[in-house]
């Protein structure tokens, strides 16, 4: 299939095919990256140390770190769906000339950002980690894990702007393809730093950063050898001063919504912390299971984005609103199916992580129970918050999700837990499903009021 053939896909023909198209590589990719991901956590927790209490003090020291680390990336790579949006727009409008501009700048901003990113997690790890009321027990592996990992941020940043340029060109398969190949190497070198080596998490983190710079070789060789209007050129490559404000009046509202997002995630995994080391790994393992969830939501989101975004440059007001109903419907229909399946398979998923352990299993249980049942709420904010970026929102889904998934959990946790329920691990889970529900809401609220003005703008330009 050409480009063009591929550009036309998402204006013409079934939404509904065209969003499965689209999102199943997306899918695909990120269901193998998390693969990867879950066997370190599971070389870690099952052959991480000598005994079973070692194990679990090596999974929960990776565990200790994931909502900061997702914190500090997710700021940077959240600029990373400007880049989608533009390009997607750009091709909606056939303006090749802009498309160049976007691409260039993206990689550029990129580039910076994955450096910051990654300065900040090495250089910062230890007083962030202290500020989360890391367990003495596991800090200083937590410590030495956070830093091995932040060699490979830059080019898990920057990658991620070449991904969003190749799914606004609906071409999501070579991330597939990359990914694949770089988790093999991942899991391998996994196996070699812990079985050969002994180095436990911190061989896990080297192995994916590793991994993670191979991943961004491939596609940054596929970049420069294409010869359309995404093709990378050494010429072109600088700011430009216009483009790069339009990506930030789209990226920094996503990069903070990210970034907060996180962060009431990292005053989450705080009081999950105050629980002890066994919480901590049984609260790990959970969050496994929950992230393959999230990763088929994300896949449908990024979709229906792209999809919304080119329809919305060629001002296709019957199929904008086409898209914004097969995409919900897509979404919450595969949330409840996955996450009604992972709930009952939970106890025995959760006993792969820690076989000798059953009190980490027991611990997980607690998460999965509060959190797993409701997840079709989160599919519905994902796709929302898709949703408004794709009908050229910049900071709406921001402003919502700050204040229901952020502001609302910190509430929950620092006053309602902490002050009343300490002692309680699932009222400091119920704040998942509390702050989904109000989120959504408001999303699919804001969703219609956004549509029915751009319905009405572009009768208006058509008289």
């Amino acid at each position: 299939m050409t480009a063009t053939k591929k550009q036309r896909m998402m204006t013409e023909g079934s939404v509904l095919g065209g969003l499965i198209r689209t999102a199943l590589p997306l899918i695909l990719a990120n269901i193998l990256y998390q693969s990867f991901h879950v066997a370190d956590t599971l070389m870690v927790g099952r052959w991480g140390g000598d005994t079973p209490e070692a194990c679990a003090a090596e999974l929960a020291a990776v565990g200790s770190t994931g909502a900061l680390i997702t914190c500090i990336v997710s700021i940077f790579a959240g600029l990373s769906v400007a880049t989608a949006v533009c390009v997607a727009r750009e091709l909606g409008a056939n303006d090749e000339s802009e498309v160049r501009k976007t691409v260039h700048t993206s990689v550029c901003l990129g580039l910076v950002g994955g450096l910051l990113a990654g300065l900040i997690c090495g250089a910062f790890a230890r007083p962030l980690l202290i500020l989360m009321d890391t367990d003495a027990a596991v800090l200083e592996g937590a410590v030495s894990y956070m830093r091995a990992y932040a060699v490979g941020i830059p080019a898990n940043i920057l990658y991620t702007f070449f991904v969003s340029v190749l799914t606004a060109r609906g071409e999501p398969i070579l991330h597939t393809v990359c990914l694949t190949a770089s988790g093999i190497v991942n899991v391998g070198l996994n196996a070699v730093a812990i079985l050969v080596f002994g180095m436990g998490a911190v061989g896990v983190a080297l192995a994916t950063a590793i991994s993670q710079w191979m991943a961004l070789l491939v596609v940054f060789a596929f970049m420069i050898r294409r010869t359309d209007c995404c093709r990378l050129e050494w010429s072109r490559l600088r700011f430009d001063g216009r483009k790069l404000g339009e990506l930030l009046s789209i990226g920094i509202p996503s990069g903070i919504q990210g970034g907060l997002f996180a962060v009431s995630n990292v005053f989450t995994q705080s009081a999950v912390n105050s629980f002890g080391e066994i919480m901590v790994a049984g609260n790990t393992a959970a969050a496994n299971i929950e992230t393959y969830l999230a990763v088929i939501q994300s896949g449908i989101g990024n979709a229906a984005r792209v999809y919304l975004a080119q329809n919305f440059g060629a001002k296709s007001t019957g199929r904008v609103k086409r898209v914004l109903t097969v995409a919900t419907a897509l979404a919450t229909g595969v949330a409840l199916a996955t996450s009604l399946s992972a709930y009952f398979g939970a106890e025995q998923i959760l006993t792969l992580f820690a076989p000798e352990n059953p009190e980490v299993v027991a611990m997980g249980m607690y998460r999965a129970t509060m959190v797993l049942l409701p997840y079709f709420l989160f599919g519905a904010v994902n796709v929302g918050t898709s949703l408004l970026q794709g009908l050229g929102k910049k900071l709406l889904p921001a402003a919502l999700l700050i204040g229901g998934c952020c502001v609302l959990r910190v509430l929950w946790v620092e006053l309602l837990f902490r002050l009343f329920f300490a002692t309680s691990p699932e009222v400091l889970y119920a704040v998942y499903p509390v702050s989904w529900a109000a989120t959504a809401l408001a999303m699919y609220i804001g969703v219609f009021a956004v549509y029915r003005q751009f319905k009405k703008q572009t009768e208006l330009s058509a008289l």
